[in-house]
């Protein structure tokens, strides 16, 4: 349990363990508030009993609403149980909608965000800050006040974050970690792993990643490699096969935002399954 307890907001993180293809990186869930309380991504179905019994501790405090910066399967079932034993409505971009699957649906949803309203917590606003690119309909919150942003997936305390075409966009991505890095924010609580407390040092070491990677990728297909296993292979020699899924998507994404540049192009119609060579006519070198 982590908390941020000094006025003028109150804000407790649960950890939140996943089944899938998160299983052994908790999730965090954030309660905003000390009358009235926003849960924020209770996670996979375990949240929910997890999310209960913080409530029950403390005092049962009446829950305002359940918000979802994205709609992931590690950050967003439990919305759909909770919302039902609490009577709450559940807030979530529609951007959302290519990404969600059976773990929650349109029915699960009462509340589709807008980027120009403002989320009310003891009064205290948070701004609702779009940062797609992890997620189509990504959205952080920031409390001005304090300068903490709930970032969702925009950064993790674990490492870096993944890109997962065709729904993840490497350069909508950037663009989020570059509006977020002019905001200035004081503090991180990011949607997996410590509070950061250092941000700008984060965002530039994620933005040179992925600057770093884009020049390693376009190396690579000048030096004739052409599909994504060549790729990883040359990227990640001795990746865990348990992360390949991962690997292969951000790679792909790279490769997405290359072509958008008009510097590569696929060899079909399909991104998702094609090769991958230089455009033509395009300089060797920069």
């Amino acid at each position: 349990m982590w908390d941020w307890n000094s006025p003028p907001i109150a804000i407790r993180r649960i950890e939140i363990p996943n089944q899938h293809f998160m299983r052994g990186q908790p999730t965090n869930c954030y309660v905003l508030g000390r009358d009235e309380l926003v849960v924020v991504d209770p996670g996979d179905t375990p949240g929910a009993d997890l999310v209960l019994e913080h409530l029950a501790n403390c005092g049962n405090r009446p829950v305002k609403a359940i918000f979802l910066t994205h709609a992931h399967p590690d950050h967003a079932p439990a919305a759909s149980v909770l919302r039902q034993t609490l009577g709450v409505p559940v807030m979530l971009h529609p951007d959302n909608d290519p990404i969600m699957r059976e773990h929650i649906s349109w029915n699960d949803i009462d509340c589709e965000i807008n980027p120009d309203q403002l989320l009310h917590v003891d009064g205290e606003a948070f701004s609702l800050v779009m940062t797609p690119g992890h997620a189509p309909g990504h959205v952080a919150l920031y409390h001005e006040p304090t300068r903490i942003m709930l970032a969702g997936d925009l950064v993790s305390g674990n490492g870096t974050i993944g890109v997962f075409p065709p729904h993840g966009s490497m350069s909508a991505y950037i663009q989020s970690l570059e509006l977020a890095r002019r905001m200035q924010p004081a503090f991180l609580l990011p949607g997996h792993g410590p509070v950061i407390d250092e941000p700008e040092e984060l965002f530039d070491h994620y933005l040179k990643r992925r600057q770093d990677r884009e020049v390693e990728i376009l190396d690579l297909v000048r030096s004739g490699n052409r599909t994504i296993d060549e790729f990883r292979a040359a990227l990640y020699p001795d990746l865990d096969p348990q992360l390949s899924y991962a690997a292969d998507s951000t790679i792909r994404a790279h490769l997405i935002k290359l072509f958008e540049d008009g510097r590569v192009t696929p060899d079909s119609g399909d991104m998702m399954t094609s090769d991958w060579d230089l455009v033509a006519g395009h300089p060797i070198t920069d």
